[in-house]
């Protein structure tokens, strides 16, 4: 069964990404509002683009740490196509913003304050970086760029994590649910994945320091 879930991985990770995308969409049509729905649309994407985007983020370093832990195999097999799904989930968020935008005219992009529009051009940088990654995530960029240099440039989606968190703290609602077209941020929101963040924070320091869990010596005195 394991290795079954390893050699259809990609495949499997296509079918969630598409069934969670209209999942979502049909979940925002319930809204009283067309503009309601957007938003809310917007905001769930944006949420599990985010949500991804950390998942696939933590497994390198909390693989490293603990070695022995359960599924190790799936989610290294996954990791890749786990960092794309969240670049995926990037684009209905943005369509979802900019779509009304062409009836209201481009002028609201500006309406909410400067603040608000630090935040959506933080959050274009990242949507650059997810893209460049997503297209290399494949065996023929490996190749042409060499290894050392392909880990380089994937290592950068550590440095998108922060820009996105100052995103959505910035634009406010993409942190909740919110069904009115100003909805206030859903602070918890901000707590979970502030702590999720921390969590990473700490996992890729103990990678550094080379920390294992089990410890080396109690993983040779067990082999012995």
């Amino acid at each position: 069964m394991l290795e079954w879930v390893i050699r259809n991985s990609t495949w499997l990770m296509v079918m969630a990404v598409a069934f969670t995308i209209a999942a979502i969409g049909i979940a925002a049509t319930f809204e009283p509002t067309p503009e309601a729905a957007f938003i809310a649309a917007r905001q769930m994407y944006g949420l599990t683009a985010l949500g991804v985007l950390l998942g696939a983020c933590i497994i390198g370093p909390l693989t490293a740490v603990f070695p022995r832990m359960p599924l190790r195999r799936i989610l290294m097999a996954n990791r890749r196509s786990i960092g794309v799904s969240a670049c995926i989930f990037v684009v209905p968020h943005i369509v979802c913003y900019l779509w009304p935008m062409f009836s209201l005219g481009w002028r609201e992009l500006f309406n909410h304050g400067n603040l608000w529009v630090v935040g959506l051009s933080l959050g274009f940088l990242p949507f650059v970086n997810l893209s460049i990654l997503a297209w290399t995530s494949r065996d023929a960029s490996v190749k042409s760029l060499g290894g050392r240099r392909w880990k380089q440039l994937h290592r950068t989606v550590y440095a998108i994590v922060p820009v996105v968190l100052l995103h959505a703290v910035l634009v406010g609602a993409d942190f909740g649910f919110a069904t009115q077209s100003k909805g206030e941020p859903d602070y918890g929101s901000l707590v979970i994945f502030s702590i999720f963040t921390s969590v990473w924070v700490m996992l890729f320091g103990l990678r550094y320091r080379g920390v294992q869990w089990p410890t080396r010596s109690r993983i040779q005195s067990k082999q012995i």
